[in-house]
């Protein structure tokens, strides 16, 4: 529902979010933060919260592509185990047929 606030410290810095927080100029914020206004120890963990997910990126993938090859061959695996587990599933219908074909 909400925007990516991970660059907000680096975009506004600590004063600019405080403004921010302490104004509340958004329509949602207005109606939210009206009747109880944010308290500054509230405001201080907001900022720390957003300076320290600035400052780490999430951990990018070692292996970007292996979600695809493990979901390849588990793919095959399923149907190399329905194909073994139901080999002989046509067998009854095959034989009459090809007995009465070569007439």
């Amino acid at each position: 529902m909400g925007k990516d606030l991970t660059t907000a410290y680096a975009t506004f810095g600590e004063a600019g979010i405080t403004s921010l927080l302490k104004t509340t100029p958004f329509p949602m914020m207005k109606e939210i933060y009206t009747a109880k206004p944010l308290t500054s120890a509230e405001i201080g963990g907001v900022i720390a919260f957003l300076k320290e997910a600035g400052s780490n990126p999430p951990p990018a993938s070692q292996y970007p592509n292996l979600f695809v090859i493990i979901g390849g061959v588990g793919a095959l695996l399923i149907i190399g185990l329905f194909q073994w587990f139901w080999r002989g599933r046509l067998a009854g219908v095959r034989r009459p047929l090809v007995k009465g074909g070569s007439k």
